[in-house]
C-alpha cells in the first residue's frame, strides 16, 4: 500500500480508445488503497477531435470515484512526446511520477512494485517495467478479469512465442542506462535534478537522453522483472502517418549523436553507455518479486558495451 501520492500520466495523440483501455486496466489490476493515492493525468497532444475523446475518458475515470484525482490536459497542436511528458510530470507535486504509453496494459502489483523499488533504491535514476508484446485482439482477454494473461508475441511478426523465451533471467532488476519509454517511473527529485526531458527531442531518444543524463550524474536506471506489463507497440505511429515516424526517429538519432559526441551507427547510445555505466558504483538493490521483498548486491555494469574504467 502506498503511503504517499503518485502521479500517473498518460499522453495520447488520436488514441482515446487505447487510453480508455489503459485506464480500465489500472482500475482492474490496482488494489483499492493504491488507487486512492493516484493522481491520474490524461493529456491530449493535439488530437484532431479537439480533445473530446480524452475528456470522455477522464469523465469516465472520475466517475469511478477511485482515483485520488483525475485531470485532463490538452495541447492545441501536436507538440510531441517530450512536451507531453514534461507537462504531465509538472502537473502535480507528487513525489513519484509514472509515465505510460496509451498502448500499455498493467498487471496486478504493478505500481506497488515500482514504488517500493524507487523508495528503497535512492541511488537509482529511473526504472521501467518489463513487458511482453500483444495485439489488439489480446486486449479483450486482458481486460476480462484481474490478472488475466495472454501468450507473449514477437514484436514484429506478432506470432505467439514459447513462454520460456520471455521468462526473466533471474528475479533481480537489471541495471541499464536508459529506461523503456513506454512504461517507466522516477522520482521528482531526479526529474528536477536533470531539468526534465530535453525538448530538442520531439519523439524518439527522449528517454534515452534522459537516462544518459542520469547516468552522467551517477544514477543508473533499472528494468523490473515483475510484474510484466503488456504493450501493443507502435500503435500511435501506425495509426497516424502524419507524424512521420521514420523522419522523426532519424532526426532524433542525429540530435542525440551530436549532443553526446557519438560515432556512426544505428545505436549511438551504446557508445555513451560504454563510457558512463562502468563508472557508476554498485550498491545493494532492493525490490519486490511475486510480492516478496528481496535484496542483493548489484555490481557496476560489466556488459559487453562497457569499456574498462581508467584510473
Amino acid at each position: 500500500m502506498l503511503s504517499e501520492d503518485v502521479c500517473v500520466g498518460i499522453p495520447t495523440y488520436g488514441g482515446a480508445p487505447r487510453m480508455r483501455h489503459v485506464v480500465k486496466s489500472i482500475l482492474l489490476n490496482t488494489e483499492p488503497d493504491t488507487l486512492g493515492r493516484i493522481h491520474l493525468r490524461l493529456l491530449d497532444d493535439g488530437s484532431l477531435d479537439g480533445g473530446m475523446g480524452v475528456r470522455s475518458v477522464g469523465q469516465q475515470a472520475a466517475s469511478a470515484d477511485r482515483f485520488l484525482s483525475v485531470e485532463c490536459l490538452r495541447h492545441g497542436d501536436n507538440l510531441g512526446i517530450v512536451s507531453s511528458w514534461n507537462d504531465l510530470a509538472r502537473s502535480t507535486d507528487c513525489e513519484i511520477i509514472v509515465l505510460l504509453n496509451d498502448d500499455i496494459l498493467v498487471a496486478p502489483g504493478w505500481l506497488d512494485a515500482m514504488v517500493y523499488f524507487l523508495r528503497n533504491n535512492p541511488q537509482a535514476g529511473a526504472a521501467s517495467w518489463g513487458f511482453q508484446f500483444i495485439i489488439q485482439d489480446d486486449v479483450r482477454v486482458l481486460l476480462s478479469e484481474k490478472g488475466a494473461g495472454v501468450p507473449p508475441r514477437h514484436h514484429a511478426t506478432k506470432a505467439i512465442l514459447p513462454g520460456n523465451e520471455w521468462e526473466p533471467h533471474g528475479h533481480k532488476p537489471g541495471r541499464m542506462m536508459c529506461p523503456a519509454g513506454c512504461c517507466f517511473a522516477f522520482t521528482r527529485e531526479r526529474f528536477e535534478e536533470v531539468g526534465g526531458f530535453d525538448t530538442r527531442f520531439r519523439s524518439f531518444y527522449e528517454e534515452t537522453d534522459f537516462g544518459t543524463r542520469l547516468a552522467e550524474m551517477g544514477y543508473p536506471c533499472f528494468g523490473l522483472t515483475w510484474p510484466r506489463l503488456y504493450h501493443i507497440w507502435g500503435a500511435t505511429f501506425a495509426a497516424s502517418p502524419e507524424l512521420r515516424c521514420h523522419e522523426t526517429m532519424t532526426a532524433s538519432r542525429e540530435a542525440y549523436r551530436k549532443k553526446w559526441g557519438c560515432g556512426p551507427g544505428d545505436a549511438p547510445q551504446n557508445d555513451v553507455h560504454g563510457r558512463l555505466m562502468p563508472k557508476i558504483p554498485g550498491f545493494v538493490v532492493r525490490w519486490v518479486y511475486n510480492d516478496e521483498e528481496k535484496a542483493e548486491a548489484d555490481p557496476p555494469c560489466t556488459c559487453g558495451l562497457c569499456k574498462p574504467v581508467e584510473d
